[in-house]
């Protein structure tokens, strides 16, 4: 994923809104001409303000209306890893004043939440079978089951992002499952 936006600054709200519409619309075209589909392609952000300008008249601090500040930014969502840096090329070259990303994620992790599932009861019963065996017990029925989640973390490093185009490299991740089982310990 990346974002990419543009601001504007400007006495004339309108002027300010046209201005950043252009832009976002250049930045759009370029992604869509280097073939992001336009479901990948969302508004994250917009914003209009009017700065608020302090002064002082005869010794005391006051506030006026000032410029108006308008931005506008996009989401992008790029599947072909081996194309971000030049994403980010096109972005930075069609005008963006702001890019952000590569932010890395799984497209999918349900097969190995799955699989971390099924892995973390197995390993919970044989847990609760040698406390069961270390306290003279035996190991009863599951009196329950709490998922708990942790997300999937991706690491990934950046080099010469400021220009776009810079080396990118995806990294590795992990996916992580935390479950508590809770049995019943028998006589």
């Amino acid at each position: 994923m990346f974002s990419a936006g543009v601001n504007a600054f400007g006495d004339d709200k309108q002027a300010a809104v046209n201005d950043v519409n252009k832009k976002v619309d250049a930045i759009i075209q370029a992604v869509k001409e280097f073939g992001v589909k336009a479901d990948d392609i969302k508004t994250q952000s917009l914003n209009m303000y009017q700065n608020q300008e302090q002064y002082y008249e005869d010794g005391r601090q006051k506030t006026r209306a000032g410029q108006w500040n308008v931005s506008n930014t996009i989401e992008v969502k790029l599947t072909d890893v081996d194309r971000a840096a030049a994403l980010a090329s096109v972005l930075t070259k069609s005008g963006a004043t702001n890019v952000n990303g590569p932010n890395f994620s799984f497209d999918d992790t349900t097969g190995a939440s799955n699989d971390l599932f099924d892995q973390a009861l197995k390993n919970a019963a044989e847990k609760a079978g040698i406390v069961a065996q270390s306290s003279a017990r035996k190991l009863g029925k599951v009196v329950s089951v709490t998922e708990g989640y942790a997300p999937a973390q991706t690491f990934y490093r950046m080099e010469g992002g400021g220009g776009g185009g810079g080396g990118i490299e995806p990294g590795s991740g992990t996916v992580n499952k935390t479950v508590t089982v809770m049995y019943e310990l028998e006589l």
